[in-house]
């Protein structure tokens, strides 16, 4: 038998020849700290700096808040006004992994330093309050995993190790494979025919490994993967793993228990599994780092940027494009209603899974800052920069400017009489205003087609020829009280007579066409 110091040896320098996509880089970005407010005293928008990246995602067993792992930081927002409400500084380095306990009392927050330690902050999910600090590893920690009271890390040292949460205590240090641990998963559900009580792994060997939970040993190996398993998924049906890896590809194994042995297994050993591939999906250009799962779909991301939301037949139902990094963790709310991811560009996005919408960009501020009028110049309004064009498609240079103080327009002709009835277009920019703190909706009505954008979310995408129609909110947005944010609406008209509106509604405020006190053109919307 080989000794294992040959067998790691020669094990990392073919995973350092195969290996086509790097770790993401750790340092990247990180030091950047963002700052995305400016003060409420408002004289102008803080200048754009660079965000840090975001490495984890993990919603509250609640349902209600999601928490975000940052350079140090881990930021939570509230899901239902987008709001950051806690912000706790429990590292030196980036925060690379989140779990929360299946009750919901504890937040394990994984990081480290490069090559200098691994640890875990197991912390008060309520207060924030570390209550332990385990040291349990010699480089940065890559995933936790909550199996009841044990505690399940993953890390570049090549360990994953299980912990006692509730007294601190090392139960084991796993190490069977074979270069960086890189994500480890607990099914929520099991049965005995679909393997009993597991866990998986994945690693920088190329390996997914699946363990008997009991007696923490290794029942099955799966190689099909040929690239380093990135990521590893449970799925809501027992036995069931997803896994991305660095070739770009997604795939699906089932584990299940071997029923025809004759005899119960000697003592102190596990009840064999067997296992197979169900399928396997290349879509991503490069590795893909996170997966997910809940009972109707799969989900992925990579370094690609893109999210793929797919079924369990293998096939996708839709592209998720918003991310300009790499995608780095993805989670999926209690309740399936939620899809959350990080990225390496500093956002986490939550979107509205069965609409298939971006709902939260956090942080969701724009990219001058939150701006703050001051009290005495809030609502001066005059109304938003309009241009027109000759053609339905927005493009060139426009045939006039004007200020349009409200958008609730008719056009039974064209706007002026040297320009064509038919085949226009326009573009209202400038800054909207919020005369109150809440929730705000906005419907546009149109003949023909029409599109808004607030704060830089597309709220209407109805870029199609029709007659007068309302295009009711498919999702909410949340302001402050004096807060500008920008907008933006493009309109086209192609036949016969035109009409372009919009309007708001909020808390305390029925549905009214946005008043011209609340509209500002591009060229005055900062305070002064």
């Amino acid at each position: 038998m080989r000794s294992r110091w040959f067998s790691t040896c020669l094990a990392l320098l073919c995973a350092g020849l195969a290996l086509a996509s790097p770790l993401p880089p750790r340092g990247a970005g990180a030091k950047a700290k963002p700052k995305n407010e400016a003060s409420a005293s408002g004289a102008a928008a803080a200048k754009p700096v660079a965000l840090s990246p975001m490495w984890a995602v993990a919603f509250a067993p609640d349902g209600q808040t999601l928490a975000v792992g940052s350079y140090k930081k881990v930021l939570f927002y509230k899901l239902d006004s987008g709001e950051k409400i806690a912000e706790w500084v429990v590292s030196d380095d980036a925060v690379r992994a989140l779990a929360y306990s299946t009750d919901g009392k504890w937040l394990a927050v994984g990081a480290g330093v490069p090559g200098g330690k691994g640890e875990v902050k197991l912390c008060d999910a309520m207060s924030g309050k570390v209550l332990r600090t385990l040291l349990l590893h010699e480089d940065t920690v890559e995933s936790v995993a909550f199996d009841g009271n044990k505690l399940l890390s993953a890390a570049d040292d090549e360990r994953i190790v299980v912990t006692d949460a509730t007294t601190g205590q090392r139960i084991g240090a796993l190490t069977e494979h074979v270069g960086r641990c890189l994500s480890v998963t607990v099914p929520k559900n099991t049965s005995d025919a679909q393997g009993g009580l597991l866990f998986a792994s994945g690693g920088a060997d190329k390996m997914l490994k699946i363990w008997d939970a009991n007696l923490r040993r290794v029942v099955v190996n799966f190689d099909q993967c040929g690239s380093p398993v990135w990521s590893v998924a449970s799925t809501p049906f027992p036995g069931q793993f997803l896994v991305g890896a660095g070739d770009g590809s997604v795939r699906l194994f089932q584990v299940s228990t071997v029923t025809d042995q004759k005899s119960a297994p000697p003592a102190g050993e596990p009840l064999p599994r067997t296992g197979r591939q169900v399928w396997e999906r290349r879509s991503h250009e490069g590795a893909v780092y996170a997966v997910a799962a809940d009972e109707k779909r799969v989900y992925s991301g990579g370094e690609d940027g893109k999210i793929y939301v797919g079924n369990y037949g293998g096939g996708i139902e839709r592209e998720l494009t918003e991310a300009r990094g790499d995608i780095w963790a993805l989670a999926v709310s209690p309740d399936g209603k939620w899809l959350a991811s990080a990225s390496r560009d500093g956002k986490a996005r939550v979107y509205l899974i069965e609409r298939g919408i971006l709902f939260w960009e956090l942080p969701f501020s724009p990219p001058g800052g939150v701006m703050i009028a001051p009290r005495d110049q809030r609502g001066k309004g005059v109304g938003l920069s309009g241009s027109y064009f000759t053609n339905k498609n927005v493009e060139g240079d426009p045939a006039f400017s004007r200020l349009d103080p409200l958008i609730d327009l008719s056009f039974p002709a064209a706007p002026v009489d040297y320009m064509a009835p038919d085949d226009w277009s326009a573009r209202w920019e400038g800054f909207l205003e919020a005369p109150a703190t809440g929730m705000y909706s906005f419907v546009t009505k149109s003949d023909d087609g029409i599109r808004l954008w607030v704060n830089g979310l597309k709220l209407v995408d109805a870029w199609v020829p029709r007659g007068p129609t309302e295009d009711p909110p498919v999702r909410q947005i949340y302001l402050k009280e004096g807060q500008r944010v920008p907008i933006k609406i493009d309109y086209f008209e192609a036949v016969g007579s035109g009409e372009a509106h919009l309007s708001w509604f909020y808390p305390g405020q029925v549905k009214q066409i946005v008043p011209t006190t609340y509209l500002y053109p591009k060229s005055t919307a900062k305070p002064k």
